[in-house]
């Protein structure tokens, strides 16, 4: 499908343009200010300035908080 390979090669040169040691530093500080219990969201929207990824971003706070799983109706 051609806009699945015009999506991939977007986020390819994205990826490619970015600066990956400051996407790398904002994840890390995401991830340290989930777990300490501080808001993370000042971190969070850097990591988005500097062209972080949905899916590395939801990565680091999965490894923090886990998946949420609906509890079953009685």
């Amino acid at each position: 499908m051609q806009v699945e390979k015009d999506q991939v090669a977007s986020l390819k040169k994205v990826k490619g343009k970015r600066d990956n040691d400051r996407v790398k530093a904002w994840l890390a500080a995401l991830k340290d200010a989930a777990e300490k219990g501080k808001n993370h969201m000042p971190p969070l929207l850097d990591c988005v300035r500097c062209y972080t990824t949905e899916e590395e971003i939801t990565s680091v706070l999965t490894e923090v908080f886990g998946t949420y799983t609906e509890p079953p109706l009685i």
